[in-house]
């Protein structure tokens, strides 16, 4: 009988669910991982960070990249990327020589738009403020499309667990209605979709004019558009 039971034990923990990402180690970013599932390319991140990343990150980006991972989450809208991978196009699209360390890009969403992190504690302390992250950090939406930028939250918390979400809901130039109407056809990896010809063309965010491909190729295109017309960046 014990034997019977042993085995009835193993057969029970086998036949067992594997936690999900919301059950296991995420759980305080529940409320995001329901607004924005993951898809199935996401994975933790393992390796080390570099000292610019750990000295200007929040911890709870941080935190976020180990638990949850890079990849894509909200049927694709939305795609947390390894900063290293999109650094030199947010530097230049900041019309900055080189990288800032205090800008760090963490996602760009479907139509190559780009969300970055600032750390602004040295501009609190310089304003009289405690140099911490409440006082110094936000989180920012910078659109490749209407070239300017617009303020996310000025927490991190509060970015994942409602202010990313009502943002793209509330800003038509984020495209997230848009979205659902031209996603039929997954985009593949290195894909966002763009606007042809080019809002700053004259073109127009209808379903009718969107296009996809290479999302850095598009970038480009469109930074180079705005440095032709000289247009100025936050």
């Amino acid at each position: 009988m014990r034997i019977l039971m042993i085995l009835l034990g193993l057969l029970g923990l086998l036949a067992a669910p594997r936690p999900s990402l919301a059950q296991d180690g995420s759980k305080d970013f529940q409320a995001f991982l329901s607004d924005f599932p993951p898809g199935n390319d996401v994975r933790p991140f393992h390796g080390e960070l570099s000292p610019a990343l750990k000295e200007h990150v929040h911890p709870r980006l941080i935190e976020f990249w180990q638990r949850v991972g890079f990849g894509s989450f909200g049927n694709g809208f939305i795609t947390f990327l390894d900063p290293r991978e999109a650094e030199t196009m947010l530097a230049r699209w900041l019309l900055l020589q080189q990288p800032d360390p205090t800008r760090v890009p963490i996602a760009r969403t479907a139509f190559g738009d780009l969300i970055y992190f600032r750390d602004l504690r040295q501009r609190a302390a310089e304003n009289g403020l405690e140099a911490n992250w409440k006082n110094g950090s936000d989180v920012v939406f910078l659109s490749i499309h209407y070239r300017g930028s617009s303020a996310i939250t000025w927490s991190v918390d509060d970015f994942f667990t409602k202010d990313l979400k009502a943002f793209l809901q509330e800003n038509p130039r984020a495209f997230y209605e848009l979205y659902s109407t031209v996603n039929q056809r997954p985009l593949s990896p290195g894909e966002c979709f763009y606007f042809a010809p080019a809002l700053a063309l004259g073109g127009q965010a209808t379903k009718a004019s969107v296009g996809r491909g290479d999302c850095l190729v598009h970038q480009e295109i469109l930074l180079q558009l705005a440095l032709s017309s000289g247009a100025s960046r936050k």
